[in-house]
C-alpha cells in the first residue's frame, strides 16, 4: 500500500493548533469514517472526474458519491466540474462558453472516462440500488434541483443536494428532498451564526473546509444541535484519523491512502502535527 506525503499543516495557515481540541474516542461512537466519494473518486489516476467510469470503479467502496453538475448552453445538466480548467483537462481545449448538451455528447465518443449527462446519471442510480449522489451545482443550484425532482421525483431520496447559503435549505426540502448538506465553501459566517441557522433548519450534514474542523467548529456544531459534519477533501488516512478526534463524521476523499488508525487512540493529530 502506498503511503500519503506526510502533510505540512502549516500551509493551511489555520494558525497554532489548539490540542485542547482533541477528545479521546470514547467521546466520539463511530469508529471509522463514512466517506464520500469526491468528483465520483478516483479511476485510472484521474480525480474529479465526475465520470460514469468513476461511478463504476468505485460502486464496490463507497455508498456516497458527490457529483460536479454545470449547465450546458441550453440549460441541461452535465456532469462537469466547470467549463475552463476541468472542461481542458478532460478534453483539451477550453471553449468560449458553455456548449448544448449535444455538442458535449458528440466530444464523450473519444474512448476516455465518459462524463455523464443528467440522464445517464439517473440511469446510473436506477442500475444501483443502495448508491446516492450528492449534488454540487454552483451556478442555478435550486433550479437545477427543480428539474432533477420533476424529472425523477421518485429518486428524490437517492439525492442529497449540497445547500450553499441556509436560505437554500427549506426550498430544496419544499422540493421533496428528505436530506440536504449543508456547505460551508461559500459561507464566511461566525460558528455562532452557523448554529443559529441549525437550530432551524433540520439537515442531513454540515460540510466544512479544512480549517474549519481544525478550528474545533465540527465539536461545537455537534453539541450544540447534535449535527454531524463532515470535511473535504482528505486522502490521507492519518488526517482522516485527526479530523475524527476533531469531531468530523465523514470525509469526502478521491482515495483514501495509508493506515487507518482503527480504534482512534487519540494520537493521529499529534501525527499529523508533530
Amino acid at each position: 500500500m502506498v503511503l500519503a506525503t506526510p502533510l505540512v499543516i502549516a500551509r493551511l495557515d489555520t494558525g497554532p493548533f489548539d490540542t485542547g481540541l482533541i477528545r479521546p474516542p470514547s467521546d466520539h461512537a463511530p469508529r471509522m469514517l463514512p466517506t464520500v466519494a469526491h468528483g465520483g473518486g478516483e479511476t485510472a489516476g484521474l480525480r474529479v472526474s465526475s465520470s460514469l467510469d468513476a461511478l463504476d470503479a468505485n460502486r464496490g467502496d463507497f455508498q456516497l458519491f458527490e457529483i460536479d453538475l454545470s449547465w450546458t448552453a441550453d440549460n441541461q445538466l452535465i456532469c462537469l466540474h466547470d467549463w475552463d480548467k476541468a472542461f481542458a483537462e478532460r478534453f483539451g481545449f477550453t471553449p468560449k462558453s458553455p456548449i448544448t448538451l449535444a455538442e458535449f455528447e458528440a466530444l464523450l465518443n473519444d474512448g476516455k472516462p465518459r462524463n455523464c449527462t443528467l440522464m445517464t446519471l439517473l440511469d446510473w442510480l436506477d442500475r444501483n440500488p443502495g448508491t446516492r449522489v450528492i449534488t454540487d451545482l454552483k451556478e442555478r443550484n435550486l433550479q437545477g434541483l427543480e428539474m432533477i425532482a420533476r424529472l425523477r421525483p421518485d429518486l428524490r431520496d437517492r439525492f442529497i443536494p449540497q445547500a450553499y447559503q441556509p436560505q437554500e435549505i427549506a426550498p430544496i426540502r419544499a422540493m421533496g428532498f428528505p436530506d440536504v448538506i449543508w456547505t460551508l465553501y461559500r459561507f464566511d459566517g461566525t460558528p455562532d451564526a452557523i448554529i443559529e441557522e441549525l437550530e432551524t433548519h433540520r439537515i442531513f450534514a454540515l460540510t466544512m473546509p479544512k480549517s474549519r474542523a481544525f478550528a474545533g467548529l465540527a465539536w461545537k456544531v455537534s453539541d450544540a444541535t447534535g449535527v454531524q459534519s463532515y470535511v473535504h477533501t482528505i486522502n490521507d488516512a492519518t488526517e482522516a484519523g485527526c479530523f475524527a478526534e476533531l469531531g468530523i463524521t465523514g470525509i469526502y476523499t478521491d482515495v483514501l491512502r495509508g493506515p487507518f488508525p482503527p480504534d482512534r487512540p487519540g494520537k493521529a493529530c499529534v501525527e499529523v502535527f508533530r
